[in-house]
């Protein structure tokens, strides 16, 4: 018997390199592909969200136009005026979110008390159970409430 067949035994005389290799080049691409979709996605959620979503309005639109600064090469003045337009924006932005937000509270609440006339106390406890868990699944992805980060 000989050195080779010793030190691969039942493998030896068998062509292994190809799928090694091919396996090898699988698992790389994927870690690659991983890792870039991985940065494009950080890169994508951090673009213009705001640190603290509880920051004042002129603080926000202060950051963002200066972000905006280099990236666009805007002059001081066309910074001041993106300042003054997102400022005045995320401002009635900010009072639509919190008009909403109580008007759908408030539908919400008229759409259970609907449905639980329709379905029997049985039902009516899965449904909330279904709800529940649904909820915690936005929560989990990091949704909030009402949509992404609310």
């Amino acid at each position: 018997m000989t050195w080779s067949a010793k030190v691969w035994g039942p493998w030896y005389g068998r062509n292994v390199g190809r799928p090694a290799l091919l396996s090898a080049v699988i698992l790389a691409s994927g870690c690659v592909i991983g890792a870039a979709s991985a940065s494009l996605a950080e890169r994508q959620s951090t673009a213009f969200a705001p640190a603290d979503p509880t920051r004042p309005v002129e603080e926000l639109g202060s950051a963002i136009a200066e972000r905006l600064r280099d990236r666009l090469q805007l002059t001081d003045a066309q910074v001041d005026a993106m300042r003054t337009a997102l400022e005045e924006r995320l401002r009635l932005i900010a009072a639509l979110r919190a008009e909403l937000g109580q008007r759908m509270v408030a539908e919400q609440g008229t759409l259970d008390m609907e449905i639980r006339g329709v379905l029997t106390e049985e039902q009516y406890g899965k449904w909330r159970q279904i709800l529940d868990e649904a909820r915690a699944s936005r929560r989990q992805r990091g949704l909030g409430r009402f949509g992404r980060g609310g």
